[in-house]
Protein backbone atom coordinates (compact mmCIF):
# COMPACT_ATOMS: atom_id res chain seq x y z
CA UNK A 1 0.00 0.00 0.00
CA UNK A 2 1.39 3.42 -0.98
CA UNK A 3 1.42 5.95 1.86
CA UNK A 4 2.07 9.60 1.11
CA UNK A 5 1.86 12.72 3.23
CA UNK A 6 -0.71 15.29 2.24
CA UNK A 7 0.36 18.76 1.18
CA UNK A 8 -1.76 20.48 3.86
CA UNK A 9 -0.63 19.34 7.27
CA UNK A 10 1.19 16.05 7.13
CA UNK A 11 -1.58 13.48 7.54
CA UNK A 12 -0.92 10.10 5.97
CA UNK A 13 -3.48 8.47 3.68
CA UNK A 14 -3.26 6.15 0.71
CA UNK A 15 -2.43 7.83 -2.60
CA UNK A 16 -5.85 6.78 -3.94
CA UNK A 17 -7.59 8.97 -1.35
CA UNK A 18 -5.43 12.04 -1.96
CA UNK A 19 -7.66 13.69 -4.56
CA UNK A 20 -8.77 17.33 -4.61
CA UNK A 21 -11.89 16.92 -2.46
CA UNK A 22 -9.90 15.22 0.29
CA UNK A 23 -7.98 18.43 1.02
CA UNK A 24 -10.41 21.15 -0.03
CA UNK A 25 -10.51 24.58 1.69
CA UNK A 26 -7.24 23.86 3.49
CA UNK A 27 -8.76 21.07 5.58
CA UNK A 28 -8.59 17.30 5.35
CA UNK A 29 -12.05 15.78 4.73
CA UNK A 30 -10.91 12.19 5.13
CA UNK A 31 -13.05 10.43 7.76
CA UNK A 32 -10.54 8.81 10.08
CA UNK A 33 -13.02 7.76 12.79
CA UNK A 34 -15.67 5.68 10.97
CA UNK A 35 -17.55 5.07 14.23
CA UNK A 36 -18.47 8.81 14.21
CA UNK A 37 -19.40 8.96 10.51
CA UNK A 38 -23.17 9.30 11.14
CA UNK A 39 -22.71 11.83 13.97
CA UNK A 40 -22.56 15.60 13.43
CA UNK A 41 -19.05 16.02 14.79
CA UNK A 42 -15.84 17.44 13.36
CA UNK A 43 -13.92 14.83 15.37
CA UNK A 44 -14.64 12.25 12.65
CA UNK A 45 -12.32 14.03 10.16
CA UNK A 46 -8.55 13.88 9.98
CA UNK A 47 -7.28 16.78 12.15
CA UNK A 48 -4.66 18.02 9.66
CA UNK A 49 -5.15 21.59 8.49
CA UNK A 50 -3.24 24.08 6.36
CA UNK A 51 -3.69 26.98 8.79
CA UNK A 52 -4.47 26.86 12.50
CA UNK A 53 -7.59 29.06 12.37
CA UNK A 54 -9.48 27.27 9.55
CA UNK A 55 -12.98 26.02 10.38
CA UNK A 56 -15.32 23.47 8.83
CA UNK A 57 -18.09 25.65 7.43
CA UNK A 58 -21.81 24.94 7.80
CA UNK A 59 -22.24 25.12 4.02
CA UNK A 60 -19.96 22.12 3.66
CA UNK A 61 -20.85 20.00 6.70
CA UNK A 62 -24.56 20.81 7.15
CA UNK A 63 -24.04 21.41 10.86
CA UNK A 64 -22.04 23.63 13.18
CA UNK A 65 -20.02 22.25 16.04
CA UNK A 66 -20.97 24.16 19.20
CA UNK A 67 -17.90 25.54 20.93
CA UNK A 68 -17.72 26.69 24.58
CA UNK A 69 -17.94 30.38 23.66
CA UNK A 70 -20.79 30.05 21.12
CA UNK A 71 -24.10 31.68 21.95
CA UNK A 72 -25.56 31.45 18.43
CA UNK A 73 -25.01 28.99 15.57
CA UNK A 74 -26.50 28.30 12.16
CA UNK A 75 -28.84 25.31 11.99
CA UNK A 76 -32.10 24.21 10.38
CA UNK A 77 -35.41 25.12 11.98
CA UNK A 78 -36.97 21.91 13.29
CA UNK A 79 -40.33 22.86 11.71
CA UNK A 80 -39.71 24.60 8.35
CA UNK A 81 -36.11 23.31 7.90
CA UNK A 82 -34.80 26.70 6.76
CA UNK A 83 -31.20 27.53 7.71
CA UNK A 84 -31.23 30.26 10.35
CA UNK A 85 -29.01 31.74 13.01
CA UNK A 86 -30.27 30.40 16.35
CA UNK A 87 -29.41 30.68 20.00
CA UNK A 88 -27.63 27.46 20.87
CA UNK A 89 -30.56 26.18 22.97
CA UNK A 90 -33.31 26.96 20.39
CA UNK A 91 -34.52 24.90 17.42
CA UNK A 92 -37.58 26.77 16.07
CA UNK A 93 -37.29 29.99 14.04
CA UNK A 94 -39.25 33.15 14.92
CA UNK A 95 -41.57 32.77 11.92
CA UNK A 96 -42.60 29.25 12.98
CA UNK A 97 -42.97 30.36 16.61
CA UNK A 98 -45.25 33.20 15.52
CA UNK A 99 -47.32 30.91 13.28
CA UNK A 100 -47.83 28.39 16.09
CA UNK A 101 -49.05 31.17 18.41
CA UNK A 102 -51.84 32.07 15.96
CA UNK A 103 -52.82 28.51 14.94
Amino acid sequence: MNIDKCHQGGCEHTLESLHEETHDEGLCWKVTKPELEEINSNKKYCPCTKDKELIRRYERTGYMQVEKTDHMITKKCSICEIDTLFRVNENVCMLCKTRSEYD
